[in-house]
């Protein structure tokens, strides 16, 4: 899992990049004006047609919202909303048997939903509101003699990318019926891996009598184990039909055993093994902990895992993460040790300038850890924001991110003699404190994208500085962009399609894929930047 800290900085990085960056978002479920301050009209009106995105054919009864007001296109795919609220918005459709194209603020997810400017008292005509048809993949796992496994758990897994690396994360998960048999449906466009696995041997084998283990239906994946490459994938097009027959091989049911040490009680004890590089999968094993510690994890394959322990007693957190490599036996007598949750203190500091302390909302701060299992804390602020606590912390590697806005920038965050802002830094124990500090007179970036022909277009933009964690932006359908600050120093920015396949930390799929702009940030200065978008490849 990752740790709460990571995924607040996910949402809330995100947010206060694209408030500072575009002003107020559009809420894409509703349709809220991106720009109002006051009161909002809600006296306009829209129609158009929900359409199938791939065959431009209407689609019949689909649900669609415009500005907060949710009607049903009639059976030719038309739809009218009267008293909608006016403003810019992208207007959705929902129906079962597609997937819903979730745009992005200036772009969509592979499909482009036209934004309508409602103004006050008007109506927009003809509005064309793509739907993907879902991709679904159904079929048989049986054992080694052709009977089919009942009760087998098939995960679906999809090659995506997760800060700037590529990885699987579980799409869908489902169980066999009587005769084996599996569909799971709702699958967008993209690239995955399919897993099966017994569930019901693994059950009987953990708490059968012979406690070495046995022989059993094993796992199956297909087209391969996943590696976190997209080579060990398959491609699933929008509205097909896969048809996948499984076979589970015999294969020894190993086991992981050992004892839990560091708690009086472990009555609040969660234990999971975890395959490691993946993210979230369904697969994960978990065990019963007796009430001496131990613990007996059966049906385990052989592989690379991450065995988590979490406990909470007498309202303390205790954590411990334990690699687990897997061969041809079973793992014995593994000692796991929690250890307390501790507190990292940190303090703000202003260089330069007035050297007066900015207002909290303007910086964002999150903590990264380098291996996702490992864990983190929470941010804890002190009402001024000079002082904050990363509290409920786990042994790891971490790397602080953190983004100022105004004129403040980010110059520095030294923990134990080490710029952790710039490095991944191991924090094992309570001790030392984080020292943020603050520069003035950051400069900006101010830019244009244009697709390949010249045309302004909307993109997302990224800048890269060796060293740091890259900042993200999106310019507008104007191809307008604006970077705030901005640390002094050399950067480069690249405009992308896609976010969500740029592999930033991989060096050489950068050096393959990216071709950005080289620029110099002076401080106090305001750089301007022309980029042509790039497509990012999907595989």
């Amino acid at each position: 899992m990752r740790s709460l800290i990571t995924v607040w900085a996910l949402l809330s990085l995100h947010a206060t990049l694209l408030a500072q960056l575009l002003g107020p978002a559009p809420n894409m479920l509703g349709g809220t004006p991106v720009n109002g301050s006051g009161p909002v009209a809600a006296n306009c009106s829209a129609d158009g047609t929900v359409v199938n995105a791939i065959t431009g054919e209407p689609v019949p009864r689909a649900r669609v919202s415009v500005g907060g007001v949710v009607v049903s296109a009639d059976a030719g795919g038309r739809f009218h909303a009267q008293g909608v609220r006016c403003g810019p918005m992208v207007p959705l459709a929902t129906k079962p048997g597609f997937v819903q194209n979730v745009p992005r603020p200036g772009l969509t997810a592979g499909v482009r939903s036209a934004t309508a400017m409602l103004e006050a008292g008007t109506t927009v005509h003809d509005i064309r509101v793509p739907l993907t048809p879902q991709a679904v993949i159904v079929g048989v796992v049986t054992d080694g003699q052709g009977d089919p496994v009942m009760g087998a758990q098939v995960s679906v897994l999809s090659s995506r990318v997760l800060q700037g690396k590529r990885m699987f994360q579980q799409t869908q998960v489902a169980n066999t019926n009587d005769l084996g048999e599996f569909r799971i449906h709702g699958l967008a466009a993209g690239r995955y891996v399919v897993c099966a696995r017994a569930i019901a041997d693994a059950m009987v084998l953990a708490t059968s009598g012979d406690p070495r283990g046995g022989f059993g239906a094993g796992e199956k994946c297909y087209p391969g184990p996943p590696d976190g490459s997209v080579s060990s994938t398959f491609d699933l097009p929008a509205g097909r039909e896969l048809r996948l027959p499984l076979t589970l091989p015999e294969s020894r049911s190993l086991h992981v055993r050992g004892t839990i040490a560091g708690l009086q009680n472990a009555r609040n004890l969660s234990l999971t093994l975890v395959r490691r590089g993946t993210a979230l999968q369904g697969a994960n094993r978990s065990g019963p902990v007796t009430a001496e510690g131990r613990f007996d994890i059966g049906g385990v394959t052989p592989g690379s895992y991450m065995l988590s322990a979490d406990a909470w007693e007498d309202n303390t957190r205790y954590t411990a993460r334990v690699p687990v490599d897997v061969g041809s036996s079973d793992v014995e007598g593994l000692t796991v040790r929690l250890v307390q949750g501790f507190s990292v203190a940190g303090v703000v500091r202003v260089e330069g300038g007035e050297a007066s302390m900015p207002p909290r909302q303007q910086f964002a701060l999150s903590l990264r850890s380098s291996e996702p299992m490992a864990g983190g804390g929470r941010v804890n602020w002190a009402p001024d924001g000079s002082t904050f606590t990363l509290a409920d912390m786990t042994p790891g590697s971490y790397r602080l991110e953190s983004f100022g806005s105004g004129n403040y920038y980010i110059k520095r965050a030294m923990f134990n003699g080490r710029d952790i802002s710039r490095e991944d830094v191991g924090i094992t124990q309570p001790g030392g404190g984080i020292e943020l500090v603050l520069g003035t007179e950051g400069g900006s970036i101010n830019g244009q994208v244009f697709d390949s022909e010249g045309k302004p277009a909307a993109a997302w933009i990224l800048l890269v500085e060796e060293g740091r964690a890259p900042r993200s932006s999106t310019s507008n359908e104007r191809g307008m962009f604006r970077i705030p600050s901005v640390a002094p120093g050399s950067y480069t920015v690249y405009a992308w399609d896609d976010m969500a396949q740029v592999e930033y930390a991989n060096p050489d799929w950068m050096r393959r894929n990216g071709s950005g702009e080289k620029i110099t940030v002076e401080s106090g200065q305001t750089e301007h930047v022309k980029l042509v978008r790039k497509e990012a490849p999907d595989r």
